[in-house]
């Protein structure tokens, strides 16, 4: 059981450890010096084939030499005199032969070849019919290869000259020594000089400041890599950018619903620990109670507020149960819901328009629609309007993702706001005049669930307003969204 257990434990290490890779400067070095090598070779031995097929054609040129030489000495002598001349004609390695004109041995430094005829030679017939011939063959006498040079004399015999052809490993062997030694030298300096090259091939490449890739100067073919280093960087740099600011925004946004639901709580803590202890009478306790009421309303606006809006960063919200939502139908029911609080503030709302039905979550449209005409009423001036109106608009240049739109202008004769603060106005828990917006009862994040909601939509929302002349919110909502990517890579409808 402890051999299985360690069994496994090594085959485990094993699998965890990952492969050996090649130094690259090893590789190349050894693929220089194996190519090299290799050229040596093929050098040295074509060297040598070409060296030995001059060498024969040198000895086979020599000893036609030597025989035309010979045979113009013997020419008008008799057959005495020319067995004579030829006999001391000896010469270490060539042998002679001397054919009379019926093609018999009649003189051979080889004994064995006396008397033996040799018309049928291939050399002495040539020698009979051109004057003179050479050739290697086999001997049949001797048994082994012979360059012959035979020519043809005046009274028709014929003089022939041989000598043993050198084997090409006999050849090789005797030039074996001076090889090795060149071998020997050129291996050296291919070894040194690869060396050399594989470090000057790496040198760039060795110096590559990752840091920033595209500033090296560097192969034509590593352009590519450097160029997915450097936008594999931007791309973490970007990720890590948009991961402190996430981080960022998250501290900031509990920090803020933190401290929002901290003064609500701490009102009903002190008047409770008021009711508790006894101080209050009778006639104040109905007060109190209606501010406690007040105050957990008010907490439990901003926690719903904070729960849609989780549920849209999360895309938490179910797509597929988006309907054809009669857009007209909505407004009227917001602005009856809304019209009590408007009768209160002296506000007169209006609906205008007609509008086509759109593909939508209606909690969303209805909570995003009902949030902008309360902030008309909330910072509006006593006797003012709010304004909701409908229209359709075909698909330009203006229209998100170049589709028809549904377009919904919501304006109020309101206070109005500056310029400067138009874009942050939708940022949570943002408050153009804090005192302002806890007098009317804002949890701040109104608008920030009117933009995350149209966005979930695949729409726009614009603002344009002025300083006390009022403020006009234009939301563009496509009428039927196609399921696309929202740049975040999720799905949207």
């Amino acid at each position: 059981m402890m051999f299985s257990a360690k069994g496994q434990a090594e085959s485990q290490r094993r699998h965890r450890e990952p492969p050996k890779t090649p130094s690259l400067q090893k590789t190349i070095f050894s693929h220089i010096v194996a190519f090299a090598l290799f050229i040596v070779v093929i050098l040295i031995v074509g060297f040598a084939a070409v060296f030995y097929a001059v060498q024969e054609s040198e000895n086979e040129r020599m000893l036609m030499a030597q025989a035309s030489s010979l045979a113009e000495e013997l020419n008008g002598c008799s057959l005495e005199e020319q067995e004579s001349i030829v006999s001391v004609q000896r010469n270490a390695g060539i042998r002679i032969t001397l054919i009379d004109d019926e093609g018999t041995v009649v003189f051979d430094t080889n004994p064995r070849a006396y008397g033996v005829n040799h018309g049928d030679r291939p050399e002495v017939g040539a020698a009979i019919e051109q004057g003179e011939a050479s050739l290697v063959r086999q001997s049949a006498t001797i048994g082994s290869d012979l360059v012959y040079a035979a020519v043809r004399l005046d009274d028709g015999a014929v003089l022939r000259l041989s000598m043993e052809r050198q084997s090409i490993s006999g050849f090789l062997g005797s030039l074996m020594a001076p090889l090795l030694g060149v071998a020997a030298i050129v291996v050296l300096i291919v070894f040194l000089v690869s060396r050399r090259l594989s470090r000057r091939i790496l040198g760039p490449i060795d110096a590559i400041d990752v840091e920033n890739p595209l500033g090296n100067e560097i192969y034509s073919e590593m352009t590519p890599l450097l160029e997915s280093i450097d936008r594999q960087q931007r791309q973490l740099k970007a990720q890590n950018e948009e991961l402190a600011r996430a981080e960022s925004f998250r501290r900031e946004f509990s920090s803020n619903v933190s401290h929002e639901l901290k003064t609500p709580l701490q009102v009903i803590a002190g008047y409770a620990e008021l009711i508790n202890n006894g101080l209050l009478d009778m006639d104040d306790l109905q007060r109190v109670a209606g501010i406690i009421n007040d105050e957990a309303n008010a907490m439990r606006s901003i926690i719903d507020d904070v729960l849609i809006l989780s549920r849209l960063d999360e895309s938490a919200f179910d797509r597929d149960a988006h309907t054809l939502v009669d857009l007209h139908a909505v407004a009227e029911r917001i602005l009856a819901r809304l019209e009590p609080v408007a009768r209160e503030k002296d506000i007169c709302l209006s609906l205008e328009g007609e509008c086509a039905q759109i593909w939508c979550n209606e909690t969303l449209v209805e909570m995003a629609l009902s949030n902008l005409v309360e902030n008309g009423i909330r910072y509006n001036v006593a006797g003012g309007e709010v304004t909701l109106a409908l229209s359709d608009a075909l698909p330009d240049g203006e229209m998100p993702h170049g589709v028809p739109c549904a377009v919904i202008a919501v304006s109020d004769t309101g206070v109005g706001i500056a310029e400067d603060e138009q874009q942050k106005i939708f940022e949570r828990f943002y408050r153009i005049e804090k005192s302002r917006s806890k007098e009317t009862g804002g949890t701040g994040l109104g608008l920030a669930i009117v933009k995350h909601a149209v966005a979930y939509h695949q729409g726009t929302i614009e603002v344009s307003s002025e300083l006390g002349a009022g403020t006009t919110f234009l939301v563009k909502i496509p009428l039927r969204a196609s399921k696309t990517n929202d740049g975040d890579g999720r799905d949207v409808l």
